[in-house]
């Protein structure tokens, strides 16, 4: 067996990596095919792919040219699919290996480029793979604007943008090397993970194998109920964050203590994603004032309305009766708050400052903040409402100054992702209807209505359905990873679908797989495993039928721990260290126990049918007339 030069590379780079725990494998594991190369039929050129177009993706190709790429001549096309989604397809000018991969974008995507989602993968430097991705039918950026008054392009957004161009893609690829590709594979991470599994469940033709990073598979209730959620509880009004900067420290230290010690070693990473923590342990004693300012104390507790603000920015959306959301930031997450729950101190600060008649120590609500010679507050109840809006009525108290957070025009730094993801996605995406322009999130109600409201865009946009029977019979193969240390999109969303999977098809292990990542933020980087290559361990399965047990992750080459790395053992599975092992030693780390998941997670909330079959439609214009089937 021979390999071509740029995934030998690939294979090394990984194998040195790993070296200790992959000389632990049989040599038939280590075994990969590869094949020939193939070399273009037809020039670089604008003539040869010009009349490129396709019924189900009529298409206008707009420039073609070859450009050096890492050493690699490629020839780039790039293009418009009706009504207005742009792609750009990368063709190798030699050595083409007979594969395409395609890849996702984030947030409300709305850019151009073709972006490999993991830091170890090599496909974008090689040059052996034809390569593809989308806009995904907009320019507009992070905001939902663009979609508010036209539902092609919520369409196109959800799912039509990531076939058409496959089909198109596949059509150039076609004319320019004179056959298809033999492999098609789809990597993305965050909204790239809900488009990869979008595509197996409405499309399961179109790609051999998907990677599902951090998926934003349930899109609708991530952006409403999870983020609006957690933006209303850390800036309940335009002063003082409920959860400040300074806290995450202590939190995430108080959470890893609690947490840390269950893949037998305290290496600092959690490893648990059913392990539970009680910020109400953690308030300052009595006699603390400030904890932010008692230099006896700092790093050591929080004040009791912060420990009302976690307690509640752990428990996730609820409206007193119902869960509202599967599931929140989990213990270890603390670290990757800042900017996505918690803004900057430094902008706060700056704010503050600027208004002479309220001092940063004064308590927002009096009324609801305890004096600092009083005790904590009693521990609330399960479906207690402490420091929590009222679920029930549209309003809230005001700040000092009157004004609601989001009706505040904020620095850019103070504008937290769950703060800017739920005022642009609400009013515009998760709802059918025009944009209303007054709509604040100061008014949104938390409530099993308003979660069952989303049922319209849920149809179109997310991409819950557990019924991967056609993928299956296609041969298709789903990895989904996703970091447990992932404040953006909750892990418990990958876990309730992974389960919701199993529930239909028993026997799905043989086609899907889930791997959760220890310290990993939001797609990448971390408080260490923040680096992984997924694709490779995909195309292993697809072509070579060896299905991964595990993944190798490693510290970010920018992390002081860089350079160390463990096999991460598919989901139900702990990764546990050997007893007497070394933590630095991949081959020390082994199989554990079984996660155990209470299935009350994915049955008893106001979702659970979310999580259902058959809810998905396709939708388009019939004349004039929008219309939607099953």
């Amino acid at each position: 067996m021979i390999l071509q030069p740029g995934r030998l590379r690939r294979r090394l780079s990984l194998l040195l990596a790993a070296l200790p725990w992959v000389l632990a494998l049989p040599l038939d594991a280590q075994a990969v095919q590869d094949l020939p190369p193939v070399m273009p039929r037809l020039p670089c050129t604008l003539n040869s792919f010009a009349d490129a177009s396709l019924a189900e993706a009529p298409t206008q190709v707009t420039s073609v040219q070859t450009e050096d790429i890492n050493g690699k001549a490629m020839c780039l096309v790039q293009g418009v699919i009706s009504p207005q989604i742009r792609f750009i397809v990368r063709l190798p000018v030699a050595g083409w290996t007979q594969r395409y991969l395609q890849t996702g974008c984030g947030g409300l995507c709305g850019r151009l480029a073709i972006h490999s989602p993991q830091r170890d993968c090599s496909f974008e430097r090689d040059g052996t793979l034809a390569m593809a991705s989308t806009d995904m039918g907009h320019t507009s950026g992070a905001g939902g604007i663009w979609a508010a008054a036209d539902m092609q392009l919520r369409v196109d957004f959800g799912y039509r943008a990531v076939h058409a161009t496959r089909l198109i893609a596949g059509e150039l690829i076609h004319r320019y090397y004179g056959q298809p590709p033999k492999y098609t594979y789809f990597s993305g991470c965050s909204d790239g993970g809900r488009e990869a599994l979008m595509a197996v469940q409405l499309y399961p033709k179109d790609f051999n194998g998907v990677v599902a990073g951090a998926p934003s598979l349930v899109f609708t209730i991530q952006n409403s109920m999870y983020h609006g959620w957690n933006a209303r509880i850390v800036q309940p009004d335009s002063d003082q964050p409920a959860i400040r900067e300074d806290d995450l420290p202590i939190l995430h230290r108080r959470a890893v203590q609690a947490c840390d010690a269950a893949d037998g070693t305290t290496d600092g990473l959690v490893s648990d994603p059913t392990c539970k923590v009680d910020p109400w342990q953690w308030v300052c004693p009595d006699k603390v004032a400030d904890p932010s300012r008692d230099l006896m104390n700092a790093g050591n507790c929080i004040s009791p309305r912060t420990a009302a603000a976690v307690a509640e920015v752990y428990r996730g959306a609820h409206d007193g009766d119902h869960k509202l959301v599967l599931g929140s930031v989990l213990p270890g997450s603390e670290l990757a708050w800042l900017r996505v729950l918690v803004p900057r101190n430094a902008v706060l600060q700056r704010q503050t400052q600027q208004r002479s008649s309220h001092d940063m120590s004064t308590p927002l609500h009096p009324s609801k903040t305890p004096s600092p010679a009083a005790p904590p507050p009693p521990k609330p109840a399960p479906n207690a409402h402490a420091a929590v809006p009222d679920a029930a009525t549209p309003t809230r108290p005001p700040s000092p100054e009157g004004t609601p957070i989001d009706q505040v025009v904020l620095p850019p730094t103070a504008r937290t992702v769950s703060l800017k993801s739920s005022s642009d996605i609400i009013p515009a995406l998760a709802y059918p209807g025009s944009y209303d322009p007054h709509w604040k999130l100061a008014n949104f109600r938390f409530t099993r209505e308003s979660l069952q409201r989303l049922a319209p865009m849920h149809a179109l946009l997310d991409a819950s359905n557990p019924d991967l029977s056609a993928y299956r019979e296609a041969g298709g193969k789903v990895l989904i990873w996703h970091g447990l240390a992932d404040p953006n999109i909750t892990p418990m969303n990958a876990i309730a679908y992974w389960q919701a999977v199993r529930d239909l098809d028993p026997q799905a292990d043989d086609m899907l797989r889930l791997f959760l990542i220890p310290g990993m933020y939001h797609c990448d980087r971390g408080d260490g495993l923040g680096s992984l290559d997924v694709t490779t361990p995909l195309m292993d399965w697809v072509e070579d039928g060896l299905a991964p047990e595990t993944l190798f992750a490693s510290a970010t080459e920018v992390d002081a721990r860089a350079g160390r790395g463990r096999p991460i053992q598919r989901f139900p599975y702990l990764t546990v260290l050997k007893p007497g092992g070394d933590p630095a030693n991949p081959a020390d780390w082994q199989r554990g126990r079984t996660i155990d998941i209470d299935p009350a997670l994915y049955r008893n909330w106001a979702g659970a049918e979310f999580f259902k079959p058959g809810f998905q439609r396709f939708c388009g214009f019939s004349g004039l007339q929008f219309v939607c089937q099953p």
